[in-house]
């Protein structure tokens, strides 16, 4: 499954996957990306958890990816799975494999704590 969600992640930073709404989110993508590309993960976490908390569907699969292997933020699979759920949500199709994937390894709890974490940031989205 580690290589499965590496090639994904990698898919989404290097595809059409990654061609944000607007020319400053591109940009942050993009930074991101070449952030990354470099190994340093807290440049990239920091700016693709901001596009990723205003509802931009790559950066929460990377954001997902990030949190599942503990690169530039702290180890959480709880909230990887929120992540893979939006990411899902908004149409990336390997957010929707890795909320699959990874749901399988959660406990019934733990998909339930995603789940509730995930329908209040869409919630604030909607707004």
């Amino acid at each position: 499954m580690r290589h499965f969600l590496l090639i994904c992640s990698l898919i989404a930073v290097t595809t059409g996957l990654a061609v944000p709404a607007s020319r400053a989110a591109e940009k942050n993508f993009s930074s991101a990306a070449r952030s990354y590309s470099a190994g340093l993960y807290g440049s990239a976490a920091r700016h693709w958890l901001d596009l990723a908390k205003r509802g931009h569907g790559p950066a929460q699969y990377n954001v997902g990816h990030m949190l599942y292997y503990g690169q530039g933020m702290r180890k959480d699979p709880i909230e990887a799975f929120k992540w893979f759920l939006l990411a899902g949500e908004n149409g990336v199709e390997q957010g929707r494999i890795a909320a699959r994937l990874l749901g399988d390894r959660l406990t019934g709890r733990q998909v339930v704590e995603a789940t509730l974490r995930a329908r209040r940031v869409s919630d604030r989205l909607s707004r």
